[in-house]
């Protein structure tokens, strides 16, 4: 299965609904949950100046 064109919602029925499915399957359909909900790191911006308060 391609794990990478299911949706979310066929990745959550298989990763917890689901408790015939094969435990491989529901393994990497909660990695592939992870994988998409993790936090993705923010650009910061090195070239502006902080202005501190007097």
């Amino acid at each position: 299965m391609n794990w990478r064109k299911a949706t979310i919602q066929q990745l959550q029925e298989i990763g917890y609904v689901d408790l015939e499915a094969h435990p491989v399957y529901r393994q990497e359909a909660q990695t592939e949950l992870k994988r998409r909900l993790r936090q993705r790191w923010s650009r910061v911006n090195y070239k502006m100046k902080k202005v501190y308060p007097r």
